[in-house]
C-alpha cells in the first residue's frame, strides 16, 4: 500500500495519496492559492491538509502495513 490517507466513516473507501493530499484539501474547501510558493502559505497549506484529513481519515505510511488487518476490521479501509 502506498502512503496516504484512507477514509473512514462517511469517507470510507476513498484513498488520497500523500503527494495529492494538499490538492485534494484545496479542492474540497474551494480554495485557490494565488502564489503557492509564498512563505506565508507554507503554514496555511500544512494546516489545511491536517485539518481536512484528520477526523474521517486514517493516515497511512508504507511502514504501517502491519496495521492493515486492524484497519480493515475497524472500517478505515474497504
Amino acid at each position: 500500500m502506498e502512503a496516504g490517507y484512507y477514509g473512514r466513516g462517511p469517507m470510507r473507501g476513498v484513498f488520497v495519496p500523500k503527494d495529492e493530499a494538499l490538492a485534494y484539501a484545496l479542492e474540497r474547501c474551494g480554495v485557490s492559492l494565488t502564489n503557492p510558493d509564498a512563505p506565508e502559505h507554507e503554514e496555511f497549506k500544512a494546516m489545511l491538509e491536517e485539518w481536512l484529513l484528520s477526523d474521517d481519515w486514517k493516515e497511512w505510511t508504507e511502514e504501517d502495513e502491519y496495521e492493515r488487518e486492524s484497519c480493515l476490521r475497524q472500517g478505515y479501509i474497504a
